[in-house]
């Protein structure tokens, strides 16, 4: 079993009832001085990725889902496939390996 199949199987198997939270750290293999936090909440996954605004200015990758300073909230009504999340994980890469500040 992986980490990404172990939170899942977790956050499916949590009483409605219990406050709890799973933390996973995911390293970029080809850049491993960045990191994404993937938070399971009661509500919500939480996918940490350091300042939202410096990596998607315009907001336009990550429209329709909710966005904090340093973290992006995907509940069960979000479309992953619909949004711009895979080209924002990409485009923090990209910015990290070119030495850019994209922490908070």
């Amino acid at each position: 079993m992986d980490r990404r199949s172990f939170t899942l199987d977790v956050a499916t198997a949590a009483p409605a009832d219990v406050d709890w939270t799973v933390t996973v750290i995911v390293p970029l293999p080809d850049c491993p001085s960045i990191v994404f936090g993937l938070n399971a909440q009661k509500g919500y996954v939480s996918l940490y990725v350091g300042d939202a605004k410096k990596i998607d200015p315009e907001g336009g990758l990550l429209k329709g889902l909710s966005v904090g300073k340093g973290c992006i909230r995907f509940t069960r009504s979000n479309r992953i496939a619909a949004t711009g999340i895979r080209e924002f994980i990409e485009r923090t890469a990209a910015m990290a390996r070119r030495g850019e500040d994209v922490d908070c």
